[in-house]
């Protein structure tokens, strides 16, 4: 995948089509992008749809964190900081 490519008008138009349907992996796959650029892109041109987290998913995550504490034994801020950076060497892994 090459680097720091500028972006073409058809690649705006398959991540304004595949995207919201199908995610950065799919964009990624076709455009020989990474995933992070794709999400990215997709964000500055308005193909990422944005949404208000709704009561249910909030409860949805302190019931997870909550689950979690409970099963390490560990502290809120201690979860929360492990999949920080469980989630940012998941990243730099690709």
């Amino acid at each position: 995948m090459a680097g720091n490519r500028r972006w073409e008008d058809w690649e705006d138009g398959i991540l304004a089509d595949v995207y919201p349907v199908r995610g950065a992996r799919a964009c990624a796959e076709m455009l020989g992008r990474t995933e992070v650029a794709c999400a990215t892109r997709a964000g500055r041109i308005g193909a990422r749809p944005s949404r208000r987290w709704t009561p249910e998913e909030d409860r949805a995550c302190v019931l997870g964190l909550v689950e979690a504490c409970r099963a390490t034994g560990r502290t809120p801020d201690a979860v929360i900081g492990r999949m920080r950076r469980l989630l940012e060497a998941a990243r730099e892994r690709g």
